[in-house]
């Protein structure tokens, strides 16, 4: 499959936000090619806002609040999701399997090197599924994310083979049958305070740990959610909402090193915390991105952090800058998005 030039792709989003009516939009759609990644993935988009898409057409069309002005965001019909990002995320359903060989081979070099860093440690990795995966694989039945899904399995089998066991799409198996699609409907590029309890769990069988030792202590508590995604789209942007989080009552917590919020540049934030009422008598080490963060979040790393007798998080999605530091935990997690794998 071509990847658009430059000039081309500014050439078409400079057509695409200047659209006034659904008629237009549809017009603008039978442009599209079938076979260049950024044109296939914006029909496939465009299909999905039905209120648009089959309304009149002189009806008024806003592309803004379809697609955000800088493309990082777009719409997936009533649930704002991840669109180019910072990657070019939405074109890579679309690109051949062998494209990413090499992200592969790069990605498991690295989590090797992080394995013999720490010879004496349990090592395992979660690679978070993106919100317009889990709709499209598992509420939707669609095959579209088959190269994502077969480059990851790629992953995991090279990495099992070494005794680094991977957590990805598995936890989600048969979530339609427990959710409505309309619990994506918020603004927010990351999962549910639920989705990450699911993983957590995941996570610590992978490490050795009987999830039937710690459920009992989870619960869940309301805490007012901004969304990264509110402000994206044009238009009135939505209200702050109240949502589900992880809670651990009897969790003892205590920030021993590092600052309580986000470092500028991202990179340099990190946290040592202490419980003084573990329940599980281990430290773990995080390498991880904004689907563990730091504890105020309530990800995973709070999860973490409620459990262990120590928790350190250092944002660096699955280790990938390097800088290792010189520790010796019991456990190390790994954690990054599916989308900055590919």
């Amino acid at each position: 499959m071509t990847v658009p030039n430059i000039q081309h792709s500014q050439d078409l989003w400079a057509e695409f936000f200047a659209l006034k009516t659904a008629g237009e939009l549809r017009s603008f759609q039978n442009t599209l090619d079938k076979i260049t990644p950024l044109h296939l993935a914006l029909n496939y988009y465009i299909e999905t806002w039905k209120h648009a898409y089959d309304s009149r057409g002189d009806a008024s069309f806003s592309p803004g609040r379809h697609i955000s002005v800088d493309r990082s965001a777009a719409m997936y019909g009533s649930s704002p999701v991840i669109f180019e990002g910072t990657n070019n995320w939405s074109w890579k359903p679309y690109m051949a399997r062998a494209t990413f060989d090499k992200n592969i081979a790069d990605f498991c070099r690295n989590a090797l090197l992080i394995k013999d860093k720490y010879p004496n440690t349990l090592i395992t990795l979660a690679i978070i599924p993106e919100k317009d995966y889990l709709i499209s694989k598992f509420f939707l039945n669609e095959d579209r994310f088959s190269t994502v899904t077969a480059t990851i399995s790629a992953i995991s089998m090279r990495l099992q083979d070494h005794g680094i066991p991977v957590v990805f799409d598995a936890p989600f198996a048969n979530i339609e049958k427990h959710h409505d699609l309309d619990r994506f409907q918020y603004w927010d590029s990351h999962l549910t305070g639920q989705h990450y309890i699911i993983i957590f769990s995941r996570l610590l069988r992978a490490l050795g740990i009987d999830w039937a030792d710690v459920k009992p202590f989870i619960s869940m508590r309301t805490q007012v959610e901004y969304g990264d995604l509110r402000e994206k789209f044009e238009g009135e942007h939505p209200a702050p909402n109240e949502s589900f989080m992880p809670h651990i009552d009897a969790a003892r917590l205590q920030l021993r090193h590092g600052q309580e919020t986000f470092q500028s540049p991202l990179g340099d934030t990190w946290q040592v915390i202490i419980n003084e009422y573990p329940l599980i008598d281990r430290s773990v080490c995080i390498f991880g991105d904004s689907h563990s963060s730091i504890l105020s979040q309530k990800r995973l790393t709070y999860l973490f952090a409620s459990t262990y007798r120590d928790c350190t998080f250092y944002w660096n999605p699955s280790g990938v800058r390097g800088n290792l530091p010189e520790i010796e935990p019991d456990h190390v997690v790994l954690e990054i998005s599916s989308r900055f794998v590919l």
